[in-house]
């Protein structure tokens, strides 16, 4: 219930590949400080990277595929160079979050932002609901703690305290640092209503 792709996961498993979710800093199930699209993002995909690497049952070789959120996690994890990332597969990144998201041609679009905060609580009680199917209460308590962070440093705070491109926004810009990446991409965009994509096939 908590996974981007059930589907998807299935098939890596069916063909020999390990999965490895996670949850960014400070989301779902997992501690820290949430920050949308902070420079922890890339930092923390680096760590995540490395650690799977290691791992009894890793050949050493990692790849990253998932779409929207965990596919801009994918741009700013392969532009910290983790040395065992061989490949990603990004879908539907957004570039940069203001200018295609925010205020798409600089006019302003809260109606993505309070829908994406909407989202963002669904998938928080999917996981909340699996946590206390499998008896999880520590899981649970940190969810808490997660929602309560995040109404503090929520993105519709950010939007308000950044109405224009200033350094914060561009620190968020997953597209900005994508001349670091130097491993395979695979990345398939879509044009929607509420999220105007245009610049993350650059």
């Amino acid at each position: 219930d908590t996974a981007m792709s059930a589907d998807l996961d299935r098939y890596l498993l069916a063909h020999g590949y390990a999965v490895l979710g996670v949850n960014a800093r400070g989301t779902g199930c997992s501690d820290g400080e949430f920050d949308f699209l902070g420079p922890s993002y890339g930092q923390d995909g680096y760590d995540v990277v490395e650690f799977a690497a290691r791992q009894s049952w890793s050949n050493g070789a990692v790849g990253m595929a998932n779409w929207s959120w965990a596919g801009m996690s994918q741009l700013m994890t392969a532009a910290e160079r983790p040395p065992h990332l061989r490949a990603i597969a990004p879908g539907m990144v957004v570039g940069d979050m203001r200018r295609d998201s925010w205020a798409p041609g600089g006019v302003p679009a809260p109606g993505f932002v309070t829908d994406w905060r909407g989202y963002l609580h669904s998938r928080w009680a999917a996981v909340r609901a699996s946590a206390l199917a499998e008896g999880d209460a520590e899981c649970v308590r940190q969810i808490e703690r997660n929602l309560e962070g995040e109404a503090a440093r929520s993105i519709t705070r950010m939007v308000l305290a950044h109405p224009l491109r200033d350094a914060a926004t561009h620190a968020r810009a997953p597209g900005a640092r994508a001349e670091r990446t130097q491993v395979p991409v695979l990345s398939v965009e879509t044009v929607q209503e509420e999220a105007v994509t245009p610049r993350g096939d650059y």
